[in-house]
C-alpha cells in the first residue's frame, strides 16, 4: 500500500513572479495590478517576490531559472518551451472573446507612400519594435511567408526603434521608415480615428473577411498567457490557476480563460526558426562537425576519393538546386500574379457595387423630386391666378426646401459610402432591412407579373454590417431570380423571400420555381465572371458573396428538387457584450 502526501492550499510557499510589461497604451496592461493582488490574496503577500523585467532580460531570467511564474505574450512563453515553459491561462475580454485568436499584426505606411499591398512593400524599408517582438514583429514575418516571400531579403531594412509602437508610427510618418508593423488594436486604442495621424497613415493588407473588431493584416494568435517553469511546482500551478479563473471580470470583460490551441503560434516559429525549433538553423552545421571530427582518420586516408566524389555531387546539386529555384521563383511571380488579380477583382466589385447603388437611390429620390415638382407647378397656378399670400408662400417654400435637404441626403449617403475603403458598420434588424429591398425591388417594377413574396421571422434579428450593402445583396439575388424566370419564360413565375435565425446564425433565402438545375450549373454560378447573359459580366453573384464576407458570412447555392434556385446568404448574428 503506497504512502500518498498533500501539500495543503494554505502551506506557505515562495513563489517568483515575472512581468513583461509593454507599454501604458498597451489596454491589456490594466489586467497586470488586479492579476497581481489575486496572486498576492492566494499566496500571501510575503510570499510572492514580484518583478518586471523588459523583453530580453526576461528571457535570460528565464532561461536561468531565476522565475517560477511569469506574464507575457504568447509568443514568449511557446518560445519558452524549450526551457519547460507551460501556459495555464490565457487573457479574454468583451472586444477579444475567443483567446485561440485574439492577436494579429497590421502592417501601415504613410498615406502618399504609394504602397497598396504587399507586393509594392517588397524592397522597402521596415520599422518595428524588436526582434522578439511577437505581435509586433514576428508575426508580420510570418505572414510575409505565407505570401510566398523570404523574409530575410524581403525588405531592404529593418529599423527597430524599442517597446513603444509609437516610435513606429513616428518612424513612418516622418519617412525614416516606408513601412510600420504594429499590434492589432494598438492603432484603434492610442490614436482617435480622426487625429491627425489617423489621417497620415494607411493601413495595408487589411484581412476584411474577418469579424474582428481591430484592423489586422495577418492571422489571428493567442492572446497574453500566465505561464509557469519546470521550478513551480504541480500545487502551486494548481493554486495559481484557480486564483486567475475565479478573479472577477474587469471592465470591458477582461479576464483569465483556458486558451486551447497554440498550434498558429508553433507554426509560426517552425517558420522563423526561432523559439523550440531554434536547433534548426545550427542543426546542419553541428551535425558535420561532430562527424567530421569523429572520422577525421577516415576522411585523411579517402581524402582523394571523397575529393572528386564532392565535386560530382556538387555539380548534381547545384544542377538540381537550379531546377528548384527557378521553379520555386515561377511558383512565387504566380503568387504576385494572383494577388494583383484578385486586389483588381475587389476593386472592381466595388466600383460595381456603388454603380448598382445608383439604380437603387433613383428609386428613393424619385419621392422628394416629384413633391418638389408638384409644390412648384401648384405655386405657379396660385401666383397666376392670384390667390398665395406671403404666409402661404412661406409655407411652400419650407416645404420645398425639406425635400431638397431629403434629396440631399440620398446623395450624400452614396457619395461618402464611394469615398471610404470600407462601408460603415452598423447594427442592423434584418427583417425591417429584407422588406425594405423588397418592397424597393417591386415597386420599380423589376418583378411585373411574377409573384414576389417575403416571409420574415417572428422575432428580431440582429447582424452587423452595411445596410446600404444588405439592401444591395438582397436586390441582386431578386434581380438573378427574376432574369432566370423570365429566360426560362415559367407559366406561374413565384420567388419567396425568407429570413429565419438559430442560435448562431441569420439566413436570407431568395428561391425561385425555375427550371431544374445540375451541379454544374450550380458549380459554374459560383465562377466569377461567369454569366449566361450575352452582356453580362457575371459580377452579379461575385457581388453578393463580396458583401456577405464583408460581414463575416457567405453565400450557398442550392438547386431545389422540384426546380428552381435557393441562394442563402449565411450572416453571424450580432450579440451586444455590454448590453
Amino acid at each position: 500500500m503506497g504512502i500518498e502526501t498533500t501539500v495543503l492550499a494554505n502551506t506557505p510557499v515562495s513563489v517568483r513572479v515575472a512581468v513583461s510589461l509593454d507599454p501604458p497604451q498597451d489596454r491589456n496592461a490594466i489586467i497586470i495590478n488586479p492579476t497581481l493582488r489575486a496572486l498576492e490574496k492566494e499566496f500571501g503577500k510575503d510570499n510572492l517576490c514580484i518583478k518586471s523585467y523588459a523583453l530580453p532580460e526576461l528571457e535570460k531570467a528565464l532561461e536561468s531559472a531565476q522565475v517560477d511564474v511569469f506574464i507575457s505574450t504568447s509568443g514568449l512563453s511557446r518560445r519558452m518551451a524549450q526551457n519547460g515553459a507551460r501556459d495555464l491561462v490565457t487573457m479574454v475580454s468583451d472586444r477579444l472573446p475567443d483567446p485561440n485568436h485574439a492577436y494579429g499584426t497590421l502592417f501601415i505606411t504613410r498615406r502618399d507612400s504609394g504602397i497598396d499591398s504587399f507586393v509594392d512593400m517588397k524592397g522597402k524599408v521596415l520599422a518595428a519594435n524588436m526582434p522578439g517582438g511577437f505581435y509586433g514583429y514576428q508575426i508580420a514575418l510570418g505572414e510575409i511567408i505565407r505570401r510566398g516571400y523570404d523574409p530575410k531579403t524581403f525588405f531592404t531594412q529593418t529599423i527597430f526603434v524599442g517597446r513603444d509602437l509609437r516610435a513606429v508610427v513616428d518612424a513612418v510618418i516622418s519617412g525614416r521608415a516606408d513601412v510600420g508593423t504594429l499590434s492589432s488594436c494598438f492603432l484603434e486604442d492610442t490614436y482617435p480615428k480622426d487625429s491627425e495621424v489617423r489621417k497620415k497613415i494607411l493601413p495595408i493588407g487589411v484581412n476584411r473577411s474577418s469579424i474582428f473588431p481591430c484592423l489586422t493584416s495577418t492571422k489571428l494568435y493567442p492572446n497574453w498567457s500566465v505561464s509557469t517553469m519546470p521550478s513551480t511546482s504541480a500545487e502551486v500551478s494548481k493554486r495559481v490557476t484557480q486564483a486567475l479563473l475565479t478573479m472577477p471580470s474587469l471592465e470591458g470583460g477582461m479576464g483569465w480563460s483556458i486558451a486551447t490551441d497554440f498550434s498558429s503560434t508553433d507554426r509560426l516559429f517552425r517558420e522563423l526558426q526561432v523559439g523550440p525549433f531554434g536547433y534548426l538553423k545550427e542543426w546542419l552545421l553541428t551535425e558535420f562537425a561532430r562527424t567530421y571530427w569523429q572520422w577525421a582518420a577516415l576522411v585523411v586516408g579517402v581524402g582523394v576519393f571523397l575529393f572528386f566524389h564532392s565535386l560530382l555531387m556538387s555539380c548534381l546539386v547545384k544542377r538540381r538546386t537550379k531546377a528548384l529555384s527557378q521553379a520555386l521563383q515561377r511558383e512565387i511571380e504566380l503568387k504576385k500574379a494572383t494577388d494583383m488579380a484578385n486586389e483588381k477583382l475587389q476593386t472592381m466589385g466595388r466600383v460595381l457595387i456603388v454603380n448598382q447603388l445608383g439604380a437603387l437611390i433613383a428609386h428613393e429620390i424619385r419621392q422628394p423630386l416629384a413633391a418638389i415638382e408638384a409644390y412648384a407647378h401648384g405655386t405657379q397656378r396660385f401666383l397666376e391666378e392670384g390667390k398665395i399670400d406671403a404666409g402661404a408662400l412661406s409655407d411652400v417654400m419650407n416645404r420645398i426646401q425639406r425635400q431638397t435637404s431629403k434629396a440631399e441626403k440620398i446623395i450624400d449617403r452614396v457619395r461618402v459610402y464611394a469615398r471610404q475603403r470600407e462601408a460603415p458598420k452598423e447594427r442592423i434588424e434584418l427583417n425591417h432591412c429584407v422588406n425594405e429591398a423588397c418592397t424597393t425591388f417591386v415597386k420599380r417594377g423589376k418583378a411585373s407579373a411574377i409573384d414576389v413574396r417575403f416571409l420574415g421571422s417572428g422575432c428580431e434579428i440582429y447582424v452587423l454590417g452595411s445596410a446600404m450593402e444588405l439592401v444591395l445583396a438582397v436586390d441582386n439575388l431578386l434581380r438573378n431570380a427574376v432574369e432566370a424566370l423570365q429566360m426560362a419564360k415559367v407559366k406561374k413565375p413565384k420567388i419567396v423571400v425568407t429570413v429565419v435565425s438559430n442560435a448562431e446564425q441569420a439566413q436570407i433565402s431568395v428561391t425561385d420555381n425555375g427550371p431544374r438545375l445540375s451541379e454544374a450549373e450550380i458549380d459554374a454560378m459560383r465562377t466569377p465572371m461567369h454569366s449566361t447573359k450575352k452582356s453580362g459580366l457575371g459580377l452579379g453573384l461575385q457581388v453578393v458573396s463580396t458583401i456577405a464576407g464583408s460581414f463575416g458570412g457567405e453565400l450557398v447555392l442550392i438547386a431545389v428538387r422540384e426546380g428552381g434556385l435557393q441562394a442563402t446568404i449565411r450572416l453571424p448574428l450580432h450579440v451586444n457584450l455590454r448590453k
